[in-house]
């Protein structure tokens, strides 16, 4: 009995850092996963959106975050992120893979998660920003990296 007790715990501690990694790379080679057989979507053009590149982002992630969990006792939490800014402004391909780092024992870590990818995906896809131009012409432009926010 001990042995199976011991097995089941090896595949579920397996099968959460598998799906970590698993979400963590998906996030890496995010630009490789979007479609671009309707427009092309740059890394780097002349003039970034702001949201990619001025304090909008961290303002953004910084107020949202805290207001999502703040029933839970889940801080830190590392957020991986990637997401498109269209040529209109808007933004598409979000997606949001959170590390949590401590939570209290008695939360519902999935449940926490799930609504966690869920809220924050919704609020991202709510932002309208300026497009990205390349050559004077308004481009997609696509960003993904890692944050850590900690309410402290």
């Amino acid at each position: 009995m001990r042995k199976i007790l011991i097995a089941l715990f090896g595949l579920f501690i397996l099968n959460c850092c598998y799906c970590q990694v698993e979400c963590k790379n998906v996030v890496e080679n995010y630009p490789n996963t979007i479609d671009i057989s309707k427009r092309p979507v740059y890394l780097v053009v002349d003039s970034m959106p702001d949201i990619i590149t001025g304090p909008k982002l961290f303002e953004f992630f910084g107020e949202k975050v805290p207001l999502i969990l703040d029933s839970s006792k889940c801080f830190p939490v590392q957020i991986y992120y990637g997401f498109v800014v269209e040529a209109d402004g808007t933004i598409t391909n979000a997606i949001i893979c959170p590390k949590f780092m401590y939570c209290d024992e008695n939360e519902n870590i999935d449940l926490i998660k799930q609504k966690f990818i869920n809220q924050l995906t919704a609020e991202i896809m709510k932002l309208k920003t300026n497009a990205g131009l390349l050559k004077g012409k308004t481009v997609a432009v696509c960003t993904y990296g890692r944050l850590h926010c900690d309410p402290q």
